[in-house]
């Protein structure tokens, strides 16, 4: 038997799906393995793709529209669904589907979208971000945003500097943007990299403590995930990390590893 809540859902992914359809993305639902992404939609150029993606969480229904403001929608979510979705490797959209009068919305999960509570998490659906020819051009900027990597503080030698969720704010931390461009200028051969630099969530903490093996300190340790493709570096530290960065010595020699990893990963390094 097929309950209500899951007819308005399957109703919510048809309308969704023929929103996206009429702005030419391909439209593909995630029905397997659903961690909190629905589908994935992806451009067309005639009949063939082009490689970009937005992932979509579709939520469905009059209970998504109650709580009201005069912008849009609050929408809330648990802390868990909107931690998975901001380390994503794909840009996220949380897509609010009216499916009485077939309306489309769209809000992109980013750093400063995202708004935590004590109870879990919530993001504002606009009511003018609706899924039609108006915001095309706002959809296919954000397919070259694997994800927001926070506010550009830093830039030179084709690299730019970031600093991401729990940063923004720490003025000690300047001092690691600067040594990273300086140093890459002198080196001259690590180009072309946006670097962000981040705190790790209390989940991903966790994670480290579940799996490192320093056990209750891995906390204590920083980790750097490197996309080559996208030529992307994220530089994460735990909460407790943020105020060491205090000394002029410790943002060099910081500056010093992060670089040494991006040209390993760039084959730069000789054995």
């Amino acid at each position: 038997m097929v309950s209500g809540s899951d007819t308005i859902d399957r109703r919510g992914i048809h309308v969704a799906a023929s929103a996206f359809e009429k702005l030419g993305f391909a439209f593909r639902e995630q029905t397997t393995s659903d961690f909190g992404i629905d589908a994935q939609v992806e451009p067309r150029t005639g009949f063939s793709g082009t490689g970009g993606l937005l992932a979509l969480q579709i939520k469905s229904g009059a209970s998504y529209f109650r709580q009201q403001v005069k912008e849009g929608w609050w929408l809330r979510t648990d802390r868990k669904h909107a931690e998975y979705w901001l380390k994503h490797a794909l840009a996220v959209l949380v897509v609010l589907v009216d499916v009485d009068e077939e309306r489309v919305f769209w809000a992109a999960v980013r750093d400063r979208s995202i708004e935590f509570t004590e109870t879990g998490a919530k993001i504002l659906i606009r009511r003018d971000c609706r899924v039609d020819a108006h915001s095309l051009d706002n959809l296919i900027d954000y397919l070259s945003l694997r994800r927001d990597l926070g506010e550009l503080v830093a830039e030179g030698s084709g690299c730019r500097i970031f600093f991401g969720r729990g940063i923004s704010g720490h003025p000690a931390w300047t001092a690691l943007a600067c040594a990273l461009i300086r140093q890459l200028d002198e080196i001259g051969c690590a180009t072309g990299w946006d670097i962000a630099v981040e705190v790790r969530t209390g989940t991903e903490d966790d994670g480290l403590n579940d799996t490192n093996e320093y056990g209750a300190f891995a906390e204590d340790l920083a980790s750097l995930a490197v996309d080559v493709n996208y030529r992307q570096a994220t530089y994460s530290v735990s909460a407790s990390q943020v105020a060491r960065m205090h000394r002029e010595s410790e943002a060099e020699a910081t500056a010093d590893a992060i670089i040494e990893h991006l040209m390993g990963a760039d084959g730069l390094l000789v054995e």
